[in-house]
């Protein structure tokens, strides 16, 4: 009896035995591949009901249509139509004030770019306020329309204007695109960035006889930036002997816009 009931135990465990899966080699667990760090040009998420964003500075706001400097460096600039744009501040809301010169905002619209200069951002449907920065660009377009107008004999033949806005520290590489831009539709000159070394170098100023036959060279120099004010110098140079000079000038900020006075005018 000892001996069959030995033998059913034994057949039992074989029995279990069998039925128990088989043991299977440790699977590695799956590692997700690791995603590319999006570039410092790419832009942020689209906003809902557009297909990319674009991020940018208001250097000019028109009754219906802005024009931005964007994140991209010199040359940087996209125009965009506001007509059933919904504006919101950075919270999302329903925007309660004026679009303004300054404003960082970001833009959503169809993901095309018209190849214009400006370029032109096609199908926008949104554009959110992130912060209310300093309208640098509107600042000096306002000095450099002044400038320009001050002793205005120095303008007589002029076909082309020339920004060298090396010294201006306080300007992006977008933004000083923009105001070169800006300079030329408010003058009604050619406009563009140089300086007195390329003028030389491209043959337009003689150094032996410094004279711009065809043109003006304006200069801007940031000098000091604190505490709510800024100072500056802004040249208007057409000769060794035909100079104007705003020197020493401030600009402070009231009621939400720089404005600025001349610390004294010189002429050579």
């Amino acid at each position: 009896m000892k001996r069959i009931l030995a033998l059913c135990l034994a057949l039992g465990c074989l029995a279990l035995w069998g039925c128990a899966p088989p043991k299977s080699e440790p699977q590695p667990s799956a590692v997700p591949s690791p995603t590319p760090q999006a570039s410092a040009a790419a832009p942020s998420q689209a906003p809902a009901g557009a297909q990319a964003s674009y991020r940018g500075k208001v250097v000019q706001a028109g009754t219906d249509t802005l024009l931005l400097a964007g994140q991209g460096g010199q040359g940087d600039l996209c125009t965009l139509a506001l007509k059933d744009v919904a504006l919101t501040d950075a919270y999302g809301e329903p925007l309660k004030v004026g679009l303004s010169g300054g404003m960082e905002v970001e833009v959503g619209y169809s993901g095309v770019i018209l190849e214009t200069y400006p370029a032109q951002l096609a199908g926008p449907v949104s554009l959110r306020v992130i912060e209310t920065g300093e309208d640098w660009v509107g600042l000096y377009a306002q000095v450099l329309q002044d400038l320009f107008r001050a002793d205005e004999r120095l303008n007589e033949g002029i076909s082309r204007t020339v920004f060298d806005l090396s010294a201006a520290g306080n300007l992006s590489e977008s933004e000083k695109s923009a105001l070169v831009y800006r300079m030329g539709q408010a003058l009604g000159y050619e406009a563009e960035t140089g300086s007195y070394e390329t003028l030389q170098s491209e043959g337009s100023i003689d150094p032996a006889e410094p004279y711009f036959e065809d043109g003006l060279l304006f200069s801007l120099k940031l000098k000091e930036q604190a505490d709510g004010r800024i100072t500056f110098d802004a040249e208007k140079w057409r000769s060794a002997l035909g100079a104007y000079v705003f020197y020493d000038c401030t600009a402070l900020k009231q009621d939400g816009v720089w404005r600025y006075t001349v610390g004294s005018h010189m002429v050579s």
